[in-house]
């Protein structure tokens, strides 16, 4: 629960305006907004240094075809065993109000009932299916009251049906929604990493509005983005591996085949044109020797492999975001000494130390790879041991 103390330091404020572009900003890509200087900021930074959990809205599937829609409303439903809301606030247990619904939906978008076949025609997406989360202590009639006012901001002032029910019945409560991705206007809802997550922000702001201490924050924001983060380096970096030349040769040379033996079927078949391109494929292909998995390889087989550049981006991020709490405390820790009420400036100090303890801790995190040396060093030394006990029995 949050200190009574920090209450004037958590009040919410306005979390930012957006870029230019519309992206959110952040390391590596460019697609992670950064918040606000000022009140906004601290008040984020304070969430994050007390560890509030974190607001889940993730998109699950995206519907299709009317019939699976409607399966998987059915599903929302458990069966019949609850009942549906709308976005009029209205209670829906009827099948038949539930196909009706989705049969709208599916004409609206200009799809059909039945799934689409990828190969003949473009699919077009009907709904959106995704859960809400607020974290396991969050009381439930609390979580349904969010997640209504929730849909009702974003989602039922431009139009858009839905339909939404809580599940009570796993480890963690939490509430599906299927949503119709045409507006009241007749428009389509686009979604992507930088609009889920303004969805995310909003509906963890609604959830401290009614009571939850929830937060919303990027991974990379806490110091923990993960080892191969795509949100951290460019698309196409290389991933780890620990192929030697020679068995990348032989996978080359695999491939090499399959594109000849390829090109050898399209001629048999009279396809000139797709066996010439296969043939100039094969012959293309070449042993990359400046590649930088066959350079990582041999660095790491000498014992001396360099980072890869997520490793470098994650430190990086990691020691952005330690100065960045250091800076925020030592302004408090400023704005303490001047301020001559007591209750303030116990408030102020009390909040300087969560954010040095939080620096700290992020500090000290280690990454995945320093995580597993860790533990062959662990299996190293527990082997020393268990021979010298055996010599010493001996």
């Amino acid at each position: 629960m949050t200190d009574d103390r920090d209450d004037e330091l958590l009040r919410d404020q306005p979390l930012g305006r957006k870029g230019k572009t519309g992206r959110l900003l952040g390391p590596g890509l460019r697609q992670y907004r950064h918040p606000d200087g000022g009140q906004a900021k601290l008040a984020r930074s304070l969430r994050i240094a007390q560890r509030h959990p974190q607001a889940v809205l993730k998109i699950t599937r995206y519907g299709h075809g009317g019939h699976k829609i409607l399966a998987h409303v059915r599903y929302v439903a458990r069966h019949g065993k609850l009942s549906l809301e709308d976005e009029n606030g209205e209670q829906i247990e009827d099948v038949r109000e539930l196909r009706r619904r989705v049969q709208l939906w599916t004409a609206q978008a200009g799809a059909t009932m039945e799934e689409p076949n990828a190969e003949i025609t473009r699919k077009r997406r009907v709904t959106a299916h995704f859960i809400l989360d607020a974290g396991p202590d969050a009381d439930r009639a609390v979580l349904s009251k969010s997640v209504q006012e929730f849909m009702a901001e974003r989602f039922g002032k431009k139009g858009h049906e839905y339909l939404f029910a809580r599940h009570d019945d796993t480890r963690q409560p939490h509430v599906h929604v299927v949503l119709s991705m045409m507006d009241g206007q007749g428009r389509r809802l686009h979604t992507n990493v930088a609009e889920v997550q303004r969805w995310r922000e909003q509906f963890a702001e609604i959830a401290r509005g009614n009571g939850i201490e929830v937060d919303a924050s990027r991974a990379w924001e806490r110091g923990k983005a993960p080892t191969r983060s795509r949100g951290l380096v460019k698309y196409g970096a290389p991933r780890p591996t620990r192929w030697t030349r020679e068995q990348v040769r032989r996978g080359l040379a695999a491939r090499k085949e399959r594109l000849l033996s390829d090109a050898a079927l399209a001629s048999a078949r009279g396809d000139s044109k797709r066996a010439q391109a296969l043939n100039q494929k094969a012959a293309g292909l070449r042993m990359r020797t400046d590649d930088k998995l066959v350079r990582h390889t041999v660095a790491e087989r000498r014992g001396a492999a360099a980072k890869m550049p997520w490793e470098v981006a994650r430190a990086t991020n990691a020691q952005r975001i330690v100065a960045d709490f250091q800076g925020q405390a030592t302004q408090l820790e400023e704005a303490a000494q001047r301020v001559q009420d007591d209750t303030r400036r116990t408030q102020l100090s009390g909040a300087a130390k969560r954010l040095r303890e939080f620096a700290k801790d992020v500090q000290a995190t280690p990454t995945r790879a320093q995580k597993i040396a860790q533990k062959i060093q662990q299996r190293r030394s527990s082997s020393i041991d268990r021979d010298a006990a055996d010599l010493e029995r001996d």
